[in-house]
């Protein structure tokens, strides 16, 4: 990560019963909702327990990250494993391990290794990048060999904005076709124009069986998409 990122690695050797081991950070901040990742988006909860609905909400889960802010500068809580959080007043946590002795007694128990990091920034989330900082923190780049020229690089699909996420490409199930999922990652309305290297002479939006709803127009590997908030769409690019 850049060194925006305060990263911890951490091993435990964990034998503990009835107990539970959270990180905690106080932040200089102080917001009456922190938001949390939850699968392609994001929700908005309070970080105080002054109704019973909020008090239920002691401790809730997000993906990997989640987030403090007053917007003009926020604090984003990353992991890439851990996913129990509470963020009560200016004090964010993360839960870590636990020590329960019902329904599985073993549970937890033993060496663990995982990695958590402190992102601070100025300004909304959003445009700070936190959500890019804990895709790089659960899927760090891999460094493989290749007998190509040095100096080139190929992208399999671009977009041109940091609102829509890539979040898998694959061969379709079923043909020779390549399947693109992504997403609308902001909670805005955007247009995107995604790229792409692969053969794609022709594309479609498709549902989740890869069953073609409509085609989209594709120019030199080019196509445009309207996305509304936290929208989900299954691009199929035939050769």
């Amino acid at each position: 990560l850049d060194g925006r990122v305060l990263r911890f690695e951490t091993q435990v050797d964990w034998h503990e019963r009835h107990k539970m081991l959270k990180v905690a950070f106080p932040v200089t901040i102080s917001s009456p909702k922190a938001t949390y990742e939850v699968q392609f988006g994001h929700v908005e909860r309070p970080t105080h327990w002054d109704t019973p609905k909020a008090q239920a909400m002691f401790e809730v889960c997000a993906q990997r990250w989640a987030h403090l802010g007053d917007g003009d500068y926020g604090v984003a809580l990353l992991n890439d494993s851990k996913h129990g959080h509470d963020i009560h007043g200016s004090v964010m946590r993360l839960s870590l391990l636990r020590g329960p002795t019902h329904p599985d007694p073993m549970a937890d128990q033993g060496m663990h290794a995982f990695t958590y990091a402190l992102m601070p920034h100025p300004g909304d989330f959003r445009q700070a990048g936190v959500i890019q900082a804990a895709e790089d923190l659960n899927s760090p780049l891999r460094v493989v060999p290749t007998n190509l020229p040095a100096g080139t690089s190929r992208s399999l699909v671009e977009v041109d904005t940091p609102q829509v996420v890539v979040e898998a490409i694959k061969r379709a199930e079923d043909s020779e076709a390549v399947i693109v999922r992504l997403y609308e990652a902001w909670g805005r309305s955007c247009t995107a124009r995604i790229r792409t290297t692969l053969p794609a002479s022709r594309a479609f939006l498709c549902d989740v069986l890869e069953r073609n709803i409509e085609a989209v127009s594709v120019q030199d590997g080019v196509i445009e998409l309207e996305l509304s908030p936290f929208k989900i769409l299954t691009l199929k690019l035939e050769p």
